[in-house]
């Protein structure tokens, strides 16, 4: 029998209700754990909010910088996972981000492309620039003769842009309205994003390993409980691991 079909047999035969996670909790995360041979496999599934403290695209930079942040630590296994005894090696790690894995992988395209857009812009402005100089010259004298036409269409315009800054107020009073019922309400049904890590380990004394430590709170502190089931030769496991409680007993 080969490793992945065990350790899904193994989650199957553990008690649902014995751990049953409450939908998408902030704060909370599920670890799965299945050994046998010598092979070790643990899963986590969390909100992403547990390791970057929202779960919508990257707004600006500096959130792109965390979920990139973010990425490259939980790839380092060894670091998140103390081992006590069994001489585990990693062997694979799999990083799930749903949707914000498409959002980060367009961010660099869309940013080289907008530093092209820009430079294209520029030459075009300044070829704009020489064009309109002579017709900027040759306006100049237009606009001598239409003066005294322009005087008297002044008062007029006055009238009309009282009347125009009237409906504009209207306006932004209307648009301020749509803004604030469109803004709760997009709060209100905002989207769920949920990571999933996969991480696979080679362990060459596998009986000598009695326990392994979870080193995930220190590293994303907003992460404050983990639900942990698991199997082995040795039997079925289903703690709540806290940051002061951090040790999954084989």
């Amino acid at each position: 029998m080969t490793f992945k079909p065990l350790i899904a047999a193994s989650f199957g035969l553990l008690s649902s209700a014995a751990f049953a996670q409450s939908a998408h909790q902030h704060g909370v995360a599920e670890l799965f754990f299945a050994a046998a041979g010598e092979e070790l496999e643990i899963e986590i599934l969390s909100p992403a909010d547990n390791f970057l403290g929202f779960e919508h695209a990257p707004a600006n930079e500096q959130q792109h910088q965390i979920l990139d942040d973010a990425k490259k630590q939980a790839a380092q296994a060894m670091q998140l996972f103390v081992f006590n005894g069994g001489q585990c090696e990693l062997e694979k790690v799999g990083q799930h981000w749903g949707d914000l894995d498409q959002e980060d992988e367009h961010h660099d395209e869309h940013a080289h492309d907008k530093h092209d857009d820009h430079k294209d812009h520029d030459d075009h402005a300044h070829d704009k620039h020489d064009e309109h100089k002579d017709h900027d010259d040759h306006a100049h004298d237009k606009h001598d003769e239409h003066k005294d036409h322009d005087d008297h269409a002044h008062d007029k315009h006055d009238e009309h842009k009282d009347h125009d800054d009237h409906a504009h107020d209207k306006h932004d009073e209307h648009k301020n309205h749509d803004d604030h019922d469109g803004h709760e309400a997009h709060g209100e049904h905002a989207g769920h994003s949920d990571v999933r890590l996969t991480y696979h380990f080679h362990c060459h004394e596998l009986a000598e390993l009695s326990s392994f430590d979870l080193q995930l709170f220190n590293y994303f502190p907003r992460m404050q409980k983990i639900q942990v089931q698991g199997a082995s030769d040795r039997g079925q496991v289903a703690i709540e691991a806290t940051p002061t409680q951090n040790k999954v007993k084989l």
